[in-house]
């Protein structure tokens, strides 16, 4: 587990420093009287206004190759004067030959215009799914770094909603969904919290706080607030090189908005679209307008690129859970076939203690907007401002009848089948003594995502350096504070069912002198609760870059960056059920709400709830409602000042990286080097508070409402990393090229992990006999504790891949990658052990002043982990209009988790061990048909503690299927029409480790389908 930390720690300086000196030793020595040339031109094609990305161009007497860039330009420094062969190369095409000569200390400015037939442009549709993989094959051909790439005509021709789902079709590159749509990307099984995003070359934070049902954490980027629509295209890195930023232990996602030298001449782009979601069957509106221009200004170019998107997508979800909480038993069964406690060696089952039916609504505007400025003034110049704003306004429902079951083992270690459990086995239960609670919130929210960035580049002989000035705001967060009222109902019969792919409610039936189920006026108020979460994530870097070309095409490079980032969060959950009792707002039970008018509706359609249970507030009635009451509701809400997890922490990185590339051969080519990082973190200190209402304690009449305070000591820390970096490229035969990297990359820890916070609950355990009494006792829960001791988590990587080209129209790929990983991170629940973690005491003692016998969401370091894969990937176009991509990821892991389970190797958090994806399709001038499908196997989703494993959960293997469909009706205008998730794939996160697997969330969220229109002048 420590082969390449070892490597790291002894040898990798050494190997660093002679990388960057053995380009020095090829400095270039030149005849008396002479002095070297350059060599600058743009690539376009006849008949075309685009600029042709990604040629080869290659002076062959030198052996020294570079790439047209994004504007179809490509250059050469440190010629020497004489006459020289430039050949273009494009994958899919004949290499083209000419000739140029170079006189002393001249720059020769040499354009090239290629024959309109030179990719046989009149059998293709050059936005068509051909011109869009020929591209990326390209770009990705001449890297010296692994990278996968998206070209901007491929993104167009997919059904995908955003960023996140773009990504979905590339190899070892999975998403997680909400809600269905994509919302973030995880590489080689490691979570979204490991890969780096930047847009424009500037770092994005993430807004969201938490981990969240889609799997993200603070420092995960969310990608659907940003339209895919505004990118020219995105590319994934999964070798770093040294002048890449540290935190890619994953990958890197680079995402790059539209430059109008990317088009070349004035050009016009625009999209319409409508969408409909089969679960809310509301109809959604997309548009988006694309413009450049490139106007003669000063004696040279300025370039105007303005690309803006909009669009109303409203969703909706339905669910079935389980809670992450401690609310299951875990049972057996015993010789006689009664239910008891486990013994070790027992098949295990669980009884559910909590069950929700949950009908959620997602209503969302999106808005995005790039504004782009390039200026050249000559050849050696260039100045470039780049403006990002995307915005998402949603307005989130949630109707939620949730089920307190109680079953109760007694004290013989029996589960009691004569009193609260009337009837239980591993698939199915019917309980007494249950409560009903019915809850309803409306939040509405902001996410946004602001990127600046201003910079240039500069040339002069040898020389190159570029600079950059960069600014990135995230933020997500409630618009304004939100209500959330429950009512309960007390004392009923209730039934369930449920497995691994199933759940619901079979029964419920009132108890002679109890609360009626299906009363309104039976369901008494029992909490009111406001809250308002804001989570902001400000990132500003400044960075400097100069390279010094080399004889040979030998080159060194270094660069400074200093980031300055504010991590910021405001997070207000106050319970106010007596004040809110007492001013009559809402009455004291739902049977109340319509003498206020507010109607009790009927959404049985849309939760299938039981007949009879249906019945819910009218959401925009409540709403208004208790809008008219806000101020005294927020007002009373502030007053008890008992605000939880806030934070405004700080994380300042200085970096310095020397980088040298050193052609060893004609075909092998060696880059390295080492980046330093210096990381100064400061969390800062909280206070909160753990109130407990006396009114809830009703087995201890005399207790009166107590607040217990909890100080929580923040954590200043400073680190250095010494990451060395090397990959070598070489190119035996024009048909096969083989990759080798050794990396390391560090992680740091998650905000929310090490935020000085926590909520904190105390609920009294029933007695059970249906009195409503307790029995004096209590069980305290501390939620999402930040861990002050964390340490970052560091990676040492190794990389291998095999690119062969076996003609011109086919790409196959074979890889192999290892990942080291020291004091990765893990959150998991902990019940009843006792330790200490983050300054709480854990234990079993029962009493209000004692510790916590209950936690949730505690983030600790593990020990080690070893991830290891294999990925293959496939692209063929054919004559006849066919075209077939796939790519297949095959991951293992190990990883030891330490005390959380001891002895043992368990899968790391986040892992599947296979993902793929499949498009196939047909296209001709006229006509372009395609289904892609995504597979991704069981993913590995949380760990539990020891003393419950069997609560360790996964998210089930699924497969999402989408089928389009194109016509272009000319040269200017196409229509299409897809479907999304045809196959109607759920998403369902499970117990794996049992006898009967038990879910945990069930989630199913439709197919949509959309129909729209492109125009491109």
């Amino acid at each position: 587990m420590r082969t390449f930390a070892i490597w790291r720690d002894k040898y990798a300086l050494l190997a660093g420093f002679t990388v960057l000196l053995l380009p020095l030793l090829q400095l270039p020595a030149y005849a008396q009287g002479t002095a070297p040339g350059s060599i600058v031109g743009s690539i376009t094609t006849e008949g075309y206004d685009s600029p042709f990305e990604g040629a080869v161009v290659q002076l062959e007497e030198l052996n020294r190759n570079t790439t047209s860039g994004r504007d179809g330009r490509y250059r050469f420094n440190n010629v020497p004067p004489g006459t020289y062969t430039l050949v273009i190369d494009y994958f899919g095409a004949t290499p083209k030959r000419l000739d140029v000569t170079v006189g002393s200390g001249e720059q020769v400015s040499n354009d090239i215009v290629l024959p309109s037939d030179w990719l046989e442009m009149e059998e293709i549709s050059i936005i068509g799914n051909r011109a869009g993989l020929m591209s990326a094959r390209n770009k990705e051909r001449i890297a010296d770094e692994l990278k996968t790439v998206v070209a901007s005509d491929a993104i167009g021709q997919f059904p995908d909603q955003n960023i996140a789902e773009s990504l979905q079709r590339l190899p070892g590159v999975n998403i997680e969904r909400d809600a269905g749509e994509g919302r973030f990307a995880t590489v080689r099984g490691l979570r979204a919290e490991f890969t780096n995003v930047e847009i424009d070359g500037v770092k994005v934070g993430g807004g969201e706080g938490g981990d969240t049902d889609a799997g993200g954490t603070s420092r995960s980027v969310r990608l659907d607030t940003i339209s895919s629509d505004i990118l020219e295209s995105l590319e994934v890195t999964k070798t770093p090189t040294p002048e890449m930023e540290g935190d890619a232990v994953g990958a890197t996602i680079s995402l790059k908005t539209l430059s109008a030298f990317d088009r070349g001449d004035r050009s016009f782009r625009f999209r319409l679209e409508t969408s409909e979601q089969s679960i809310l069957e509301e109809n959604n509106i997309k548009g988006t307008v694309t413009y450049t221009d490139i106007f003669d200004m000063a004696g040279g170019e300025l370039g105007v690129a303005i690309s803006a998107t909009t669009q109303d997508r409203d969703i909706a979800r339905t669910q079935f859970n389980t809670s992450s909480d401690n609310v299951f038993i875990a049972a057996a069964l015993n010789d006689a076939g009664d239910v008891v406690v486990p013994s070790a060696g027992d098949e295990v089952f669980l009884i559910p203690d909590r069950l929700e039916d949950v009908f959620r609504t997602n209503l969302r505007d999106r808005q995005a907007l790039t504004f782009n400025l390039d200026f050249r003034p000559d050849d050696n110049s260039e100045y470039y401002l780049r403006i990002t704003d995307a915005e998402t306004e949603q307005e989130t429902v949630r109707w939620r009848n949730r089920y307190d079951l109680g079953g109760r083992i007694d004290d013989d270690g029996i589960l009691d089948d004569t009193d609260e459990v009337l009837e239980v086995g591993r698939y199915f239960g019917r309980l007494n003594d249950a409560d009903i609670r019915k809850d309803i919130r409306f939040t509405s929210n902001v996410e946004t995502t602001d990127v600046f960035s201003i910079g240039g580049i500069n040339r002069f002989d040898s020389w190159t350096i570029d600079y950059r000035a960069g600014l990135s705001k995230t933020r997500d967060g409630d618009d304004d504070f939100a209500f959330r009222p429950r009512w309960r109902a007390r004392d009923i019969i209730v039934g369930y069912q449920g497995g691994v792919t199933s759940g619901r409610i079979t029964e419920v039936t009132p108890v002679d002198g109890e609360d009626d189920p299906f009363d309104p006026s039976d369901y008494d108020l029992q909490s009111f609760v406001v809250t308002k979460d804001v989570n902001k994530d400000e990132i500003m870097a400044l960075q400097f870059n100069a390279e010094r070309e080399l004889a040979n095409g030998n080159a060194i490079k270094f660069g400074v960056k200093t980031t300055r980032r504010d991590r910021e969060r405001i997070s207000i959950e106050e319970i106010i059920t007596s004040q809110v009792a007492a001013s009559g707002i809402i009455g004291d039970n739902l049977g109340d709400l319509p003498g206020l008018g507010v109607d009790l509706v009927n959404i049985n359609d849309l939760t299938g709830t039981p007949s009879g249970l249906e019945f819910m507030p009218n959401i925009n009635q409540l709403n208004s409602l208790l809008n008219r009451n806000r101020d005294f509701l927020v007002q009373t809400a502030l007053g008890n000042e008992a605000l939880t997890s806030n934070f405004d922490m700080s994380e300042d990185v200085d970096a310095l990286y020397v980088q040298g590339t050193y052609n060893i051969t004609d075909t092998l080519r060696l880059v390295g080097g080492v980046r330093w990082e210096q990381t100064d973190f400061d969390s800062g200190n909280g206070v909160f508070n753990d109130t407990i209402d006396a009114e809830d304690m009703s087995g201890v009449p005399d207790l009166v409402d107590t607040t217990i305070e909890v100080a929580v000591d923040g954590r200043k820390s400073d680190y250095s990393d010494i990451l060395p970096r090397f990959m070598l490229r070489w190119e035996p035969s024009e048909q096969l090229i083989l990759r080798f990297a050794l990396t390391s990359a560090v992680q740091r820890p998650d905000f929310d992990d090490v935020a000085p916070g926590a909520s904190i609950s105390t609920d009294e355990n029933e007695i059970g006999d249906g009195s409503n009494m307790g029995d004096g006792t209590f069980r305290r829960t501390i939620s999402s504790p930040g861990n002050a001791d964390l340490e970052p988590a560091r990676s040492d990587q190794f990389d291998i891949y095999l690119t062969w080209y076996p003609n011109e129209d086919t790409v196959l790929q074979a890889g192999y990658f290892l990942k080291e990983i020291d004091d990765f991170f893990v959150k998991t629940d902990l019940f009843g052990e006792d330790v200490t973690i983050a300054g709480f005491e854990f234990n079993a003692d029962n009493t209000i002043d004692g510790g916590f016998n209950a936690a949730t969401d505690v983030p600790l370091n593990a020990g080690d982990a070893e991830i290891s894969g294999v990925e293959l990937s496939y692209s063929q176009t054919f004559s006849a209009g066919f075209f077939v991509s796939g790519a297949w990821t095959t991951v293992d892991s190990e990883a030891d988790y330490g005390d959380l389970r001891p002895g043992e190797q368990l899968p790391l958090v986040g892992q599947a061990d296979s993902i793929g994806n499949l498009s196939l399709g047909w296209e001709n001038d006229y006509w372009s048909l395609r289904v892609s499908a995504s597979y991704q196997d069981d993913i590995f989703f949380r760990v539990a503690g020891a003393s419950t494993p069997e609560l360790d959960t996964s998210l089930r293997e699924a497969t999402y299927v989408d089928v389009g469909v194109r016509y272009n009706i000319n040269d200017n205008f196409t229509v299409y029409a897809d479907v999304i998730n045809i196959n109607e794939e759920e998403r369902i996160r499970f117990f794996p480790g049992l006898v009967q697997p038990w879910f945990e969330q069930l989630e199913d969220f439709g197919r949509t389908i959309q129909i729209g229109v492109t125009g491109s002048f």
